[in-house]
């Protein structure tokens, strides 16, 4: 199981980021970041990152003012 924020979803063994949030529907759009175990991961690595059992995986929309 992954824990995407904060509830436990299925993943396939050996899935990379891209396609588990592919799967699970997820836009990471240009307007939020992606943190695996409290690092942020840039969308240019997605693929080559490989997710194991028990990662936690954040989506968290950026915030900007002015």
């Amino acid at each position: 199981m992954i824990i995407l924020d904060q509830k436990p979803v299925p993943y396939r063994a050996g899935e990379n980021l891209k396609d588990f949030l592919t799967h699970n529907n997820i836009d990471t759009g240009a307007r939020a970041l992606t943190i695996v175990n409290g690092t942020l991961v840039q969308k240019n690595d997605f693929a080559g990152f490989i997710l194991s059992d028990g990662d936690e995986v954040r989506i968290a929309p950026i915030i900007g003012g002015g």
